[in-house]
């Protein structure tokens, strides 16, 4: 490793490679947590990028693995440019609904038939037929304000990127007319309107899940009135993203033609990349809410009753996106890392405009996850934090090191019942394989990034 400066600041530590870096790399974690050698090497290596315009965050929960150029728990902005390198498949997130019913009427036997028929209704990366046409994918995609044909979940109108309309030639001409190399054999199409249809309403990747919880501590109880969380009602998580739409809408720019340059406002790549990271982006969206709207439907089949729906927060932590900081309109590029906004992004009117925006946070499974929120923001964390606890093992060598049983024991421990699709490597989710939790929310709350609102309990979860 080539020589570098390492400060420990009150705000942040900070490191700079003496000889390359053109912005400094800001470190919001102890030295415990300090990445490897390598991972450092590729934080300098982006630090180099002459289109970045401010430091480089990195978060608590900073992991590198060796499929993707940039790490996760990573933000950095750009002036004018889109660094596809620099980023993920647009809109991989967590949602958060309060179900309008209590744990109560979820017994064990209810939870088992309940997962046994989400497992029917739910399928896992592509559907094996489709549930929309044509029309209602081009109205998600094209359409200004939210489209849903998904009725029953209340507060919709914070969702991003829905004040631009696009046209379905916008769109297409956005999206590669012929299969570039660099999408994964895997993925059987390269058009957006094959992919959409067979993959909308489902579980799109290994860490995905859905899940149940309760309140059981609110560490903010003001907070926890505004946003009507109260204990007595079952919660809904949802960890998805934009599926294939969004493999290949990001992935043909990581093409030998692309893979390595910056678009620059003006330039038809520009508008190209902008175009098909919108309608990821809404696809996203549309992915996660058709899978609240399955679960829903599920409930009611084995409930015999119908459920109200609210949207607490959607929060994605892969995304790019315009925002305004310092008065200058500047493009973030976030990989792994979720927005904290504080409460003056918000009109006061807005639900978020009195405390900030709030997010869902996990941190392994079996294990109780929390509502976060940053009221007055962090700019100097370009107003991010990390989207949970993070992992120390990557989820190939975990399932090597551990076994099914281990992550079976835990959460049976903790009276959570854990469920699967068959399709994922159960054992690389044991516990072992994440960071500590409290460590992680205290280097959140020590560098003011984010702090607890409520604790929730998991009740039941499946992956993939």
């Amino acid at each position: 490793m080539s020589d570098y400066n390492l400060t420990d600041e009150l705000k942040y530590m900070q490191i700079q490679d003496k000889l390359k870096s053109r912005v400094p790399v800001k470190l919001f974690l102890d030295k415990e947590f300090l990445p490897e050698k390598s991972c450092l090497e590729k934080l300098f290596a982006i630090s180099e990028e002459k289109s970045l315009i401010s430091n480089i965050v990195v978060l608590p929960d900073i992991f590198c693995k060796n499929k993707n150029y940039i790490p996760g728990g990573v933000a950095l902005t750009s002036m004018d440019t889109y660094i596809p390198k620099f980023c993920g498949s647009s809109n991989d997130s967590m949602m958060l609904f309060k179900l309008g019913i209590e744990k109560e009427e979820l017994s064990s036997k209810k939870l088992d038939d309940l997962f046994s028929e989400i497992r029917q209704k739910i399928d896992v990366y592509r559907r094996k037929k489709n549930i929309i046409d044509k029309n209602v994918l081009w109205e998600l995609l094209t359409k200004d304000k939210f489209f849903s044909p998904w009725a029953g979940i209340e507060n919709l109108f914070f969702l991003e990127n829905f004040n631009i309309t696009l046209s379905k030639n916008d769109i297409k001409n956005s999206f590669p007319k012929k299969r570039p190399k660099s999408i994964p054999d895997f993925i059987p199409w390269h058009t957006i309107e094959e992919a959409g249809l067979h993959t909308i309403g489902v579980l799109d990747g290994n860490s995905h899940f859905i899940e149940f919880c309760e309140i059981v501590n609110k560490n903010q109880p003001e907070i926890s009135k505004h946003f009507e969380l109260e204990s007595r009602y079952v919660y809904l998580a949802i960890h998805a993203g934009s599926a294939d739409v969004g493999i290949i809408g990001h992935k043909q720019f990581l093409d030998e033609e692309y893979k390595n340059k910056v678009f620059h406002s003006g330039t038809k790549e520009f508008e190209q990349f902008e175009i098909a990271n919108i309608a990821a982006t809404r696809f996203g969206y549309a992915n996660r809410l058709c899978l609240a709207t399955e679960v829903l439907l599920a409930i009611a089949k084995i409930l015999g009753k119908e459920i109200s729906c609210t949207l607490i927060s959607d929060a994605p932590h892969d995304f790019v996106k315009k925002m305004a900081i310092n008065g200058k309109t500047v493009i973030q590029h976030r990989k792994g890392a979720v927005e904290a906004l504080p409460k003056d992004f918000f009109d006061t009117k807005h639900m978020y405009g009195k405390f900030g925006k709030p997010f869902f946070f996990p941190t392994a499974p079996g294990n109780n996850s929390y509502i976060m929120i940053n009221s007055d923001g962090n700019q100097d964390a370009l107003f991010t934090s990390s989207h949970g606890a993070g992992r120390t093992i990557d989820m190939e060598k975990a399932s090597l090191l551990f076994n099914e049983e281990d992550l079976l024991k835990h959460t049976k421990k903790n009276n959570c019942k854990l469920f699967s699709f068959g399709k994922g490597k159960i054992a690389s989710n044991a516990p072992s394989a994440f960071k500590s939790a409290d460590k992680i929310k205290q280097l959140l709350k020590k560098y003011n990034l984010s702090t607890p609102v409520c604790e929730l309990k998991p009740i039941a979860i499946i992956k993939t």
